[in-house]
């Protein structure tokens, strides 16, 4: 699981708006960012907030290294006092992708959380037509993952296609805040 770390120069903990930070990512089976947008990559989070700033395009891997790399930035401009500062890697994926189809052979719905959740997930169609919903699963802060069979509501197969699943998560411990998340699944026999 990546660590992400962040200072300021000479160990500061007190700094004024504007200070250059230095963000290192560390992950012993690599950093992948490819197909990262937004909702899946490197986020700065400034005081719990719901706003976050997307970080991923500015991440520089070390020398030779997949695992390894930095993100070097500026602070905005923050009212006086005290602010926390948080960094996530947020990804979504499913695996296996494609998957052959419903059944014993599904696919494992894989993503990160900042906090505990309670997470919905939905399936659709491109079209937009909803056609599962996976409801009240209890999700810690970190990584987690959710099966699904690859079913349609009524039990059935679905065909071979691109299907899109929207990820929802609602946090108790931030006031309701919601997150949401999509990713796309490919069913091929």
């Amino acid at each position: 699981m990546p660590s992400p770390t962040a200072g300021f120069e000479g160990g500061a903990t007190s700094i004024l708006p504007g200070a250059p930070y230095t963000i290192t990512i560390d992950d012993d089976h690599g950093v992948n960012l490819v197909d990262r947008d937004r909702e899946n990559g490197i986020v700065l989070r400034i005081d719990a907030g719901s706003d976050t700033t997307s970080l991923t395009d500015e991440f520089l891997y070390d020398l030779g290294s997949y695992r390894q790399g930095s993100i070097d930035g500026e602070l905005p401009s923050l009212s006086l006092g005290a602010h926390t500062l948080s960094v996530q890697i947020r990804s979504v994926a499913n695996h296996p992708n494609p998957f052959p189809d419903g059944g014993s052979r599904g696919t494992t719905i894989l993503f990160q959380l900042p906090t505990a959740a309670n997470v919905r997930i939905d399936i659709f169609t491109v079209g937009g037509r909803l056609i599962r919903s996976l409801r009240d699963i209890p999700a810690a802060a970190g990584a987690s993952q959710v099966y699904w069979d690859g079913l349609d509501a009524q039990g059935d197969e679905l065909s071979n296609g691109v299907y899109l699943y929207r990820i929802q998560a609602v946090s108790e411990e931030y006031r309701g805040d919601r997150a949401e998340a999509i990713g796309r699944a490919v069913v091929m026999r």
